[in-house]
């Protein structure tokens, strides 16, 4: 089972250290949100309809979604999901998404996309969809990468944060 007070904790302290080389505050590095409910839980999964990556869900548990997750993107959490300004942007993308996968739609949930940039990532939420199921597809204009679930995405994720520190460091 993923320790999850562990890998925020993780990305906490790699967001404080990116501060400390940030001196021209390009970045905002901001904490998660307070665990979801299990109300709040069942509530998108009532609404939604889909599949969740477990360990998504108990992500959720932990840090109900999270503003600046990496550089400008928004992690969703349960309201994200079911109503707010980010999936409706999130959304906006689903059309040109839908050329790059091979499947339907309204398999496919965005959990994240960027504020000031085209990035948007989507689950593929159905276990209709086979081998597939919980794979998460990262979307910059072009499909930028594939993680084979949630657990893998936050660790990636997590990894990409030193790409972020380097060029800090470069451009300070």
């Amino acid at each position: 089972m993923v320790n999850w007070d562990e890998l925020i904790e993780k990305m906490i302290n790699k967001h404080s250290e990116l501060k400390e080389y940030d001196k021209k505050q390009i970045f905002e590095f901001r904490l998660p949100n307070v665990a979801a409910t299990d109300e709040e839980i069942e509530a998108i999964k009532n609404n939604i309809k889909c599949d969740f990556d477990p360990e998504y869900l108990n992500f959720l548990k932990k840090a109900n979604g999270w503003d600046y997750f990496y550089n400008t993107v928004i992690l969703f959490g349960t309201n994200e999901l079911l109503e707010s300004e980010w999936k409706d942007i999130a959304d906006d993308y689903m059309d040109i998404i839908s050329d790059y996968v091979d499947c339907n739609l309204d398999d496919i949930t965005p959990i994240a996309v960027a504020k000031h940039d085209k990035d948007v990532f989507v689950m593929l939420n159905k276990k209709d969809v086979g081998a597939e199921y919980n794979k998460i597809i990262w979307y910059a204009g072009d499909q930028v990468d594939v993680f084979e679930g949630f657990f893998d995405f936050f660790v990636k994720i997590l990894d990409l944060r030193e790409v972020t520190k380097e060029f800090l460091i470069k451009n300070a």
